[in-house]
């Protein structure tokens, strides 16, 4: 059998404590993968510390955004290098905080494989988060079960960015024109994906609370998240195309 070829996306802004650690993180379990850093102009240099590692690494990439455009936008950037570049069999998704744990992706590999979308769940069996406040666990548990009941999704946690997808998905993805740049493409990915008919498999995670930096959420990204909520399910309920 043809081995996979491995890509990971992985957004930042602000990560120059985390993102070299990470991706020596990622080489010890992943040793071939190809890692594409998506940068918006971090003022505290994580893109430098990204160039000149890609210096000395040739399967390290850095895209830099001209502007902060948000998580989503970032992520996506990065997938549309990757088919443009016909790099990968397999695309992950994932945050740079250590909160999605590198040595969880091999399973993401390989589920990915026998279905074509595989998650890192917090919520369903065996997975977890770890030193949350009981405000945050709340409001996370409020938002995934808002994301479910208006989207029609039959994910249990429709907001943890840790994900796997075939390149068969990843091409359906890129056909679409996205109407959210925050976190909420991972809702908007997950429902144009399941309109598909393509098969999820969640996996329990461990998501524990990031040990270096500071969150980009803030209230401000919660009311944008809502909205863009609001956007996709009137489009949906319009009897519209999420095509181009």
């Amino acid at each position: 059998m043809k081995k996979q070829r491995v890509a990971i996306v992985i957004p930042t802004y602000n990560e120059n404590e985390n993102i070299v650690v990470l991706i020596k993180a990622i080489r010890a379990v992943v040793a071939d993968s190809t890692v594409i850093v998506v940068d918006d102009q971090s003022p505290d240099g994580t893109g430098k510390s990204v160039s000149k590692l890609a210096a000395k690494d040739q399967r390290v990439k850095l895209i830099t955004n001209k502007k902060k455009n948000g998580r989503g936008a970032a992520v996506l950037h990065g997938f549309q290098q990757i088919v443009k570049e016909n790099v990968a069999d397999v695309i992950i998704e994932m945050d740079a905080d250590f909160s999605h744990r590198p040595e969880e992706l091999p399973l993401l590999i390989e589920k990915v494989g026998q279905n074509q979308v595989a998650l890192a769940s917090r919520y369903v069996k065996g997975g977890r988060t770890e030193n949350w406040s009981i405000t945050r666990r709340i409001f996370s548990r409020c938002a995934n079960w808002l994301i479910r009941f208006v989207l029609r999704l039959p994910l249990k946690d429709n907001t943890n960015g840790y994900r796997a997808y075939s390149k068969q998905a990843l091409q359906t993805l890129l056909k679409h024109h996205f109407l959210c740049s925050s976190y909420l493409v991972l809702s908007e990915s997950a429902l144009i994906l399941h309109r598909h008919h393509f098969i999820f498999c969640e996996l329990p995670s461990v998501f524990p609370n990031r040990k270096l930096g500071s969150s980009n959420t803030n209230w401000q990204e919660v009311v944008k998240n809502l909205a863009e909520l609001k956007a996709i399910s009137q489009m949906y309920a319009s009897g519209c195309s999420c095509g181009n």
